[in-house]
């Protein structure tokens, strides 16, 4: 097993690729075919999906909102119990468990009241992740940026998935400059990072390492 940590412009799939391929060339004179073509890709990261989860489900109660406006966006969240990112996904030559933590924050933290607005923006991401065929899990809103939770494929790069996301929902919004040119990408999974340093290990036994 590794644990790395990539740039966000990498592809799960050609990290894999790229470590598989080093190893086979350092042996290559002893075991020419060392290594099978299957492989498992799991995400994690500081905290764990329920947790995760949990958080962005409950952004309306993070903040600070009266109580007309909690009713109105506790309306707008955005949560599918059917989608569970704790399951097991294939491609033809892995198994895999790929989630992201994304979240869009306003251009100067501009608040954005308009009820018609962010039904707008918040259909336009249900459409986004149908074509993309994403497991949107969670999707926290509120006044001044947004929270999502998803399962990615393995060919796809992070910031490819954020930007993909940015550019639909820029469009829901007239093409108008309403977000920082950035955002926030975090992957979890079932693990920590405790996992790796003592505690339980990923495949269920118990792991030493660094």
């Amino acid at each position: 097993m590794f644990l790395l940590s990539t740039l966000p412009h990498l592809r799960p799939i050609h990290i894999a690729r790229l470590v598989k391929g080093r190893l086979q060339h350092l042996v290559r004179e002893s075991r020419p075919k060392a290594f099978q073509r299957n492989y498992d890709l799991r995400s994690i990261g500081s905290t764990k999906r329920d947790k995760v989860e949990a958080y962005v489900a409950s952004q309306v109660v993070h903040h600070a909102l009266d109580d007309r406006l909690r009713g109105v966006f506790a309306d707008l969240q955005i949560i599918n119990p059917e989608v569970d990112l704790s399951q097991l996904r294939f491609t033809s030559h892995a198994r895999y468990w790929c989630n992201l933590h994304i979240v869009f924050v306003h251009d100067g933290r501009r608040i954005e009241l308009r009820r018609e607005i962010w039904e707008a923006v918040r259909r336009m991401i249900r459409q986004a992740s149908a074509a993309k065929h994403h497991l949107l899990s969670r999707v926290g809103i509120v006044p001044d940026h947004i929270h999502m939770t998803l399962g990615f494929r393995p060919d796809e790069a992070p910031i490819d998935v954020a930007l993909s996301y940015m550019n639909n929902i820029a469009f829901a919004r007239g093409m108008q400059p309403v977000f920082t040119y950035s955002c926030f990408l975090a992957t979890f999974g079932e693990y920590d990072l405790g996992a790796v340093h003592g505690e339980t290990g990923l495949g269920g036994r118990q792991q030493r390492g660094r």
